[in-house]
């Protein structure tokens, strides 16, 4: 797509930026504007929410799209897509509607009962706003790392967007706000989107695993927590990897530290009315979020604006609102249902290992019981977790569809590379774009 300007000259001035960052930022909209598979999602009938869900309950299909056009998406070949609409439940309980993508494999895998294996896909961080829903997205966000991996592999890979992601209007046109970090509200997203998709499409099994990265990863978490207080029939077990655990002892030196709590500001804003962010934020900082709201992009105008600044104030952890939110959704120190494999990278500067490792080691001491796996991998960094380990949580997630007992008790374990550590490919340097030319598909 052509580059478009989007920042005003005016807007600039009050946001106390450069014309160079406001360059980077555009650079970055543009390019978040060209993964869109429909243009955006008030463009897109699909994200009309029916008047039904204004009484709905959580968990009940409001709507299906069963075939969408899988050429406007960047889907593995031999895989096919639907989306549904369905009811979920926000953090103080208020019931939304949200949406989800339900990948299809060619040949699935089959339970006993000749049901189709289903496992619920919680992504990482994509953004605060309906745009930045993966189902709205040509490569449903994090692609390979895991979602089509698992369609490959025979599952079928329900993906809830959480809400105020992909759909972000009632019914009534009011704003469903994404509550971005509020894991048990996450995990509510999906425990419904499966019970959803099971309602749409009845050859789905009624058993599930939940496999979660970063964001997602404290969604899985808090999955298991909330099996333990509400039981869900069919659960069996999750998979966390690189998990947000209690965001006051992620290092707050770490890159991406001041990012997060500022993006939690978003959640905060809707959750406490008195709240007011300029409490937490510097006067730079509310500024720049001010213009990023304005904006309603996706992270990587974000971090185009955010990062490189003092964002948060010294004090800003004694504010009574940011205390009380991470009270409410933090993991770890709580009882767990069912099976839990926490996967973890120990070069991972994004979801410090000992912030994670802390988590582990509080629930096994508070429950010592606990059906809890704790593997971390030396040298590994955040998002490649997800391929590392891929062995491992894909042979988990077979072994719960197999019935294969996992004894009581923590269980700890740690992975060393096979070749010396700086033969490895540390992160990604490659992303999958749409391509029709058929010299190009034919190059190996």
């Amino acid at each position: 797509m052509a580059f478009q300007q989007y920042i005003s000259d005016d807007q600039i001035v009050q946001a106390g930026i450069t014309r160079d960052i406001a360059t980077d930022m555009e650079a970055a909209w543009n390019f978040e504007q060209s993964t869109w598979a429909t243009g955006s999602v008030t463009s897109d009938q699909f994200y009309t929410v029916p008047p039904t869900s204004l009484s709905a309950l959580p968990g009940t299909l409001l709507k299906v799209d069963e075939a969408p056009d899988t050429a406007k998406f960047t889907l593995p070949p031999s895989t096919a897509l639907s989306r549904i609409l369905y009811q979920t439940r926000t953090l103080n309980g208020k019931a939304v509607p949200a949406s989800a993508f339900v990948l299809w494999p060619y040949s699935p895998r089959r339970q006993p009962d000749g049901s189709i294996p289903v496992v619920s896909w919680a992504h990482g961080t994509s953004g605060l706003f309906g745009d930045q829903g993966p189902s709205h997205l040509k490569g449903l966000s994090f692609q390979f790392g895991a979602p089509y991996t698992l369609a490959l592999q025979g599952y079928v890979v329900v993906g809830a967007d959480y809400a105020g992601l992909g759909a972000n209007r009632t019914a009534e046109g009011q704003t469903v706000p994404h509550e971005f970090l509020a894991n048990p509200a996450h995990a509510n997203d999906l425990f419904y989107s499966v019970q959803a998709a099971q309602a749409a499409f009845p050859p789905l099994s009624k058993q599930f695993v939940i496999l979660g990265h970063s964001q997602g990863g404290g969604a899985a978490w808090a999955a298991a927590q909330r099996q333990a207080v509400e039981r869900v029939e069919g659960y069996l077990g999750a998979v966390a990897a690189s998990p947000v655990t209690n965001l006051f002892e992620l290092p707050a030196d770490g890159p991406l530290f001041g990012i997060l709590t500022t993006f939690v500001v978003y959640a905060l804003q809707y959750l406490y009315p008195e709240f007011d962010y300029r409490d937490i934020l510097t006067e730079q900082a509310a500024m720049r979020w001010e213009l990023y709201l304005q904006l309603k992009a996706g992270d990587g105008v974000g971090f185009s604006v955010l990062l490189g600044i003092d964002l948060l104030k010294p004090d800003y952890a004694q504010n009574p609102y940011l205390r009380d939110f991470v009270s409410k959704t933090s993991n770890g120190e709580k009882a767990i249902a069912g099976p839990l494999l926490v996967l973890q990278g120990l070069a991972d500067v994004n979801i410090d290992a000992r912030t994670t490792t802390r988590a582990v080691q509080a629930t096994c001491k508070a429950f010592p019981r606990s059906a809890l796996q704790y593997q971390t991998w030396e040298g590994v960094t955040h998002n490649p977790i997800m391929f590392a380990a891929q062995q491992v949580w894909l042979q988990w997630i077979a072994d719960r569809f197999a019935g294969l007992p996992v004894g009581s008790g923590c269980q700890e374990r740690k992975h060393r590379p096979f070749l010396p550590q700086q033969r490895y490919q540390e992160d990604a340097n490659w992303i999958v774009e749409e391509e029709t030319e058929i010299y190009k598909l034919a190059m190996p």
